[in-house]
Order: structure tokens, then sequence, then C-alpha cells
């Protein structure tokens, strides 16, 4: 289920225009991160079942930019705040998911900024709720 989960909110990013050019990754990926531009990971680090057919699921949505290039900080900045913005409406990641599954709700749990190995991040901490529409 965490491949799904990925997969489909990285799908509902890629779609979203202040995201197009930038290079986007769900879980574990055998592509290149390219070291010079912007990029955004989507990680499900862990997904628990409280009851038959509902999930819940931790996600993060990391964007993480190069800091050497000149401007690189503002395109940064840019980044994050279109992500908020996307994530403040993330009923909009549903029709991404596959038949089989429903995301019934998300929740921003944490925002979490900094700086290492030449780059900026920053990473927001989701819970989602899942429904498998196959064990109902």
């Amino acid at each position: 289920m965490n491949t799904t989960i990925e997969q489909a909110i990285a799908a509902w990013l890629a779609s979203v225009s202040a995201f197009a050019s930038i290079a986007n990754h769900a879980g574990q990926s055998v592509e290149e991160i390219p070291n010079d531009y912007p990029v955004i990971y989507v990680v499900c680090n862990n997904t628990e079942s409280p009851a038959h057919s509902l999930y819940s699921a931790t996600v993060q949505v990391i964007i993480s930019t190069p800091e050497i290039i000149e401007g690189n900080l503002a395109v940064h900045e840019s980044l994050v705040a279109a992500l908020r913005s996307t994530l403040r409406e993330a009923d909009a990641m549903a029709p991404f998911f596959p038949d089989s599954s429903r995301c019934v709700g998300a929740s921003i749990n944490k925002w979490d900024d900094s700086q290492d190995s030449g780059r900026w991040t920053t990473a927001a901490d989701m819970t989602l709720g899942i429904v498998d529409k196959l064990a109902v």
C-alpha cells in the first residue's frame, strides 16, 4: 500500500502547474536525483490498519533545492508557498488514488525547514486516512 500512496500523491503533485517542471520522486527510485535542480520527494513512512479496511498512512512531502545557485532561495520559497497552498486542498488528491482505495482525509501535522549538504529542504509531515475498497 505504501507504494500506491506514494505514487498517487506524486502524480497529484505532478499535475499541479507550480510543480510541472520539478523532478518528482515517489518512494525509492532508481532514477538519479539531480544535484543542481529542485526536486520533490514523496515518502510513505508507515501504514497502520486500526480497523478492517481502514488505514492510517504517515507521509512526508519534501521539497529540496540547491543553495549554491543564485536566486534559488527565492525559488525554494516560491515552491514551498505553492506546496503549502496545494496541501491545503488535499482533497484534490483523491482522484489520483486507484479504484481499489480511497483517500478519505488528510491532515498536516508538521512543517520542517533545514539546510544541509548544500540544499534547502522543507518537509511536510502528513497523516492520510485510506479506505481499502477491496476489503470492505
